[in-house]
């Protein structure tokens, strides 16, 4: 019986890299809405919540 050479195993090498990229693609989308919706109302909630004298302490880092 011949020992299993690397050419058999290939394509699932392959099909591991193909889920590994899609397992990091769908990753990096699927939170991209929440942050941009958490964005433009926490920025616009600092705002309004901020007193007139504070406004530009309340919105920097």
């Amino acid at each position: 019986m011949r020992a299993p050479t690397t050419a058999r195993f290939r394509p699932a090498v392959g099909a591991g890299r193909r889920a590994g990229a899609l397992f990091a693609v769908s990753m990096t989308v699927s939170p991209t809405p929440g942050e941009i919706l958490h964005g433009t109302t926490a920025t616009a909630y600092a705002a309004d919540q901020a007193p007139l004298h504070a406004q530009g302490r309340f919105q920097s880092l």
